[in-house]
C-alpha cells in the first residue's frame, strides 16, 4: 500500500494556521483548535464554531481506479463521473454537459521538499486527538524491501548503512494521543492502483475506511475484509482530498516528536471521535 492519496498539490498557505506555526501573517484572522479538533474562526469580531453536517455511515459506491482519467470514476445513471468532484460537489453528481477536470492519482501527490511543512509554534493546541497532518517520514530501507518506492531520494545527502539508505515517505497521521512533547498516532495509507493485494496487507479487522465527511464512505473491496465502521474526516488543507481507497491503519501506533515540520491537512469529523477513540483502546488492549 502506498501512502496517503493527496490529490493535488497543495500551497504553501493551506498548512498550519497562523497561531500555529512561528512565521504569522499580518492582518490575518487566528483559527482557534479547540478540545477534539473543532475549529473557531474569527472575522471581524464574529466567533462561533465551524458546523459541519453529520456524517454519511452506510457504504455508497465501490470506486474504480481509472488511468485514462487519471481519477477514480464510477458510471452513475450512465454518466462516467470522477471522483474528486463527487467529493467536492458533496457528492450531488455533475450534468452530463459539465467539463469535469481532474489531475488525481491513488499515491500520495509529492509537492517541493519543504513546500507547505512548518514546525508547529503551540503543539499542544495542534496536535489535538483526531487530528490529521502530513510528514515526511523516514525508515530503514532493508533488503530489497518489497513495494516500498521512496517518495523523496536522499543519495546525496545521506549515505548508506552496510549498503541500505533510509526510504523517505509523505505520510499521513491521525492523532490518538497527545503526550508531553510527543503524540501517539494512527497512519493512513491508500491502496495502490492495482487495487488490494491479501498478501501485502495485515489482519483486516485492523483497517477502517476513511472518507470525506460530505459523502459516504466507498464501499471496501471483499478481499479486505474490513469489518471496522468508517471514520469522516474533514479535509481543511486547501485543494486536498482523500482517496476513496484511503484506510487507517489500526495496527500499529507510531510516535511522532512535537519539533518535525509537518503540514496541517484536516482533523476527523467530531462524530468519529468516539470510533477512534475505541479503536486505539482495542490496539493497545
Amino acid at each position: 500500500m502506498s501512502g496517503p492519496d493527496m490529490n493535488s498539490k497543495t500551497e504553501a498557505s493551506s498548512g498550519i494556521s497562523d497561531n500555529e506555526v512561528r512565521a504569522a501573517s499580518p492582518g490575518k484572522q487566528p483559527e482557534e483548535v479547540e478540545e477534539g479538533g473543532t475549529t473557531k474562526k474569527h472575522s471581524r469580531g464574529v466567533s462561533g464554531p465551524q458546523v459541519h453536517p453529520p456524517p454519511k455511515k452506510e457504504y455508497g459506491y465501490q470506486w474504480k481506479w481509472n488511468a485514462e482519467a487519471k481519477d477514480y470514476t464510477q458510471v452513475i445513471g450512465g454518466i462516467t463521473i470522477r471522483y474528486r468532484e463527487y467529493q467536492r460537489n458533496g457528492g450531488v453528481t455533475p450534468s452530463q454537459t459539465e467539463t469535469i477536470l481532474s489531475t488525481a492519482d491513488p499515491s500520495q501527490a509529492k509537492p517541493e521538499a519543504g513546500e507547505g511543512f512548518t514546525i508547529v509554534d503551540k503543539p499542544k493546541r495542534f496536535f489535538q486527538v483526531g487530528r490529521i497532518f502530513a510528514v515526511v517520514w523516514f525508515e530503514p530501507g532493508g533488503d530489497n524491501p518489497p513495494g516500498r518506492k521512496a517518495d523523496l531520494e536522499w543519495t546525496t545527502e545521506c549515505p548508506k548503512y552496510h549498503g541500505e539508505k533510509p526510504i523517505a515517505k509523505y505520510r499521513w497521521f491521525v492523532v490518538v494521543r497527545k503526550r508531553l512533547h510527543h503524540s501517539l498516532c494512527f497512519n493512513i495509507t491508500t491502496i495502490g492502483p492495482k487495487g488490494p493485494r491479501k498478501a501485502d496487507r495485515g489482519r483486516g479487522q485492523d483497517f477502517v475506511v476513511l472518507h470525506n465527511s460530505n459523502v459516504e464512505p466507498s464501499k471496501p473491496f471483499e478481499v479486505e475484509g474490513i469489518t471496522r465502521d468508517p471514520i469522516a474526516v474533514i479535509i481543511e488543507a486547501g485543494e486536498e482530498s482523500i482517496s476513496p481507497w484511503a484506510r487507517l491503519d489500526c495496527g500499529r501506533i507510531y510516535t511522532v516528536e512535537d519539533h518535525l515540520r509537518v503540514m496541517k491537512i484536516g482533523r476527523i469529523h467530531t462524530a468519529s471521535l468516539p470510533l477512534l477513540e475505541t479503536y486505539f483502546k482495542e490496539s493497545v488492549s
